[in-house]
């Protein structure tokens, strides 16, 4: 996906594990919960139409997980695909928290894998431009002083 398109990035996620699970012969999720609103709701269902129409998953009903739901951020409203209306559910609902809690985590390992990604492409840009990465410091051992320490004037005697 080039650029920043949350649709596209949703349909080709959703494609690239459910061909994955489909060749290594994996079990498919019972439900799968999208961040976003109506729009990625829709967008996740048209991946699996997409999927329905271009491969032949040999497991045929399987094709689609039997729920589908998204999380709207702002009023935390939940889409679910067989409703017309979204769920509003009290803040402090259980089953909110809980997807909250899923959302945010796969947040956090999103975003951590995309800083490892970052550093890697960094680095391999250095090697090619000749740069070397700055030296690291030596750690002290234990009992002995740190670098800032050894070179810090002696103490005064008495």
């Amino acid at each position: 996906v080039g650029g920043v398109d949350d649709y596209a990035m949703i349909r080709e996620v959703i494609v690239r594990r459910y061909r994955y699970a489909a060749a290594a012969e994996e079990l498919y999720p019972d439900v799968i919960l999208i961040d976003g609103g109506l729009g990625q709701l829709h967008a996740a269902l048209g991946a699996f139409d997409e999927l329905r129409r271009a491969v032949e998953l040999e497991r045929g009903a399987a094709a689609r997980p039997a729920m589908v739901v998204s999380l709207a951020k702002r009023e935390e409203l939940v889409y679910v695909q067989a409703r017309s209306e979204p769920l509003r559910l009290p803040r402090q609902h259980e089953a909110l928290r809980l997807l909250q809690s899923v959302r945010d985590e796969a947040h956090r390992f999103g975003q951590h894998y995309h800083h490892i990604l970052r550093r890697k492409q960094t680095f391999d840009e250095d090697v090619a431009a000749g740069r070397r990465p700055p030296p690291r410091r030596p750690r002290a051992r234990r009992g002995e002083a740190t670098l800032d320490e050894s070179h810090a004037d002696p103490p005064a005697e008495p």
